[in-house]
């Protein structure tokens, strides 16, 4: 009897420890795409700034703020910048999900701090005169993907994921983003 209830509990000891092992499931995989220097699709606009259409599943929340052309050259311009008082270039890697997680949802959120934005930034504009529409030249920059953070009322911030590159002149075939994040 006294066997019988050993190994019992050994069994039970035995499923509680490999019940409380640290995950390295898909749930800690999932958030590797909020990272702050992650893109994992575009929403397209044209060079007037209208929409053409969304590349994969886009982790930004731009709210009404619209960064064009996307993808560009690097002569980007931004619309609806109402109280945004800084803008912050971050350089991004490409990562893509097919099946499993659910992006767009997850970017809505998502939240992000100015001083995490800071450590990655390549660029930080103030809009001092709270223009409504501005126009940057990010060509001595390198090609590739990149996130625009918008600071609104120091409190809010909005962020849009572009793909730039001063040698682009394919437009508006977008069928090379693939090639650059299989």
């Amino acid at each position: 009897m006294n066997l019988r209830f050993f190994s019992f509990l050994m069994l039970c000891a035995s499923l509680l420890l490999v019940a409380c092992e640290e995950s390295t499931g898909p749930d800690d995989d999932d958030r590797k795409f909020s990272n702050i220097d992650v893109v994992t699709g575009l929403y397209l606009f044209d060079d007037n700034g209208n929409a053409v259409g969304r590349w994969r599943d886009p982790n930004d929340n731009r709210n009404d703020i619209t960064a064009f052309p996307v993808p560009g050259n690097g002569i980007i311009s931004v619309f609806g910048l109402t109280n945004i008082s800084d803008i912050y270039l971050v350089p991004a890697t490409c990562l893509y999900d097919s099946t499993t997680v659910d992006i767009i949802g997850q970017s809505e959120s998502t939240g992000f701090d100015i001083e995490d934005i800071e450590e990655f930034d390549v660029a930080k504009i103030e809009n001092t005169g709270n223009a409504e529409l501005l126009q940057f030249n990010f060509t001595d920059q390198n090609a590739g993907f990149y996130r625009l953070f918008y600071v609104q009322d120091s409190e809010t911030i909005y962020r849009q994921n572009i793909y730039f590159d001063p040698s682009i002149t394919n437009f508006p075939d977008f069928a090379f983003l693939d090639d650059i994040c299989p």
